[in-house]
């Protein structure tokens, strides 16, 4: 539960190329065997490849519109609104399997040299109290998009929605109608409540999600780092000011996350604060 090193990134660079960085970073610091723990934004094939080719152990979120994750949900969507599927502890429903990741490995210039195929767990959940509530949210935001078109002032989001999910038409004699395409919205809407987990190393469903939720203690840092050690803003003139700076803030860092892990282990919190 402590911070391990910091770099400096361009505000530009995307998740996925963050990921590659960090995969060699991790090489050059040779700190051996490797678990990471990752949000869906950093999902693609190409990483998932990347993850097996440096034998990195993983808990990746999953896009839901995947194919590969799509092809899942989709054959267990009985067992996953079925009560034996039911976990009381989570008030969630759980599906685990265990499939083969089609595997490819590339050189330096980014050519698949190797192909095959490594063990993936598949963890799929279901909670139908947030479908509902993802539904409610979704019927509305349709109806407002359906009272802008009438009142023609549709913004470009709504726009969007209209096409994807409305039929409109209009006549000189009877102007605007607008009708529900039941079709699109149906497939959309069914995949409310549901998100998988991929990982190569954690068969435990329940295990994989606690892991998982977990990775906010990366999200309590940087508040600390941009609340409590006050770096919202840099305020520095120079790039050398700046990596002094940094430097600090790691140091201090690791001291407000060390003293925070000592007050969770012996309790301190029941009577101190921070």
């Amino acid at each position: 539960m402590m911070p391990v090193y910091y770099r400096t990134l361009l505000g530009n660079v995307t998740d996925v190329t963050t990921l590659r960085k960090l995969l060699r970073d991790l090489k050059l610091m040779d700190i051996g065997k490797t678990r990471l723990v990752l949000d869906r934004c950093f999902y693609s094939a190409r990483d998932v490849d990347s993850l097996y080719q440096n034998r990195c152990k993983f808990v990746l979120g999953s896009r839901r519109n995947t194919r590969f994750a799509q092809a899942h949900i989709e054959e267990n969507r009985q067992q996953l609104t079925d009560f034996s599927s039911y976990d009381a502890e989570l008030g969630l429903h759980v599906a685990t399997a265990l499939d083969m990741w089609p595997y490819k490995e590339y050189d330096n210039e980014g050519r698949p040299i190797e192909q095959g195929r490594r063990r993936i767990y598949v963890h799929m959940y279901h909670n139908s109290a947030q479908a509902e509530t993802d539904k409610t949210s979704f019927f509305a935001q349709l109806s407002q998009t359906a009272q802008a078109l009438t009142n023609g002032s549709c913004s470009p989001q709504q726009q969007a929605m209209a096409e994807e999910f409305l039929y409109v038409h209009t006549t000189p004699v009877r102007g605007m109608s607008i009708t529900p395409n039941k079709e699109a919205i149906r497939a959309y809407t069914a995949e409310f409540g549901y998100f998988v987990l991929l990982s190569n190393e954690i068969e435990d469903p329940k295990q994989a999600l606690w892991i998982y939720r977990n990775k906010d203690v990366v999200e309590k840092a940087f508040s600390n780092l941009k609340n409590r050690l006050n770096m919202r803003h840099t305020h520095v003139q120079s790039e050398e000011n700046l990596e002094g700076k940094l430097f600090v803030q790691f140091v201090a860092l690791m001291l407000v996350s060390y003293i925070h892990k000592q007050m969770k282990k012996h309790a301190l919190y029941k009577n101190w604060t921070l």
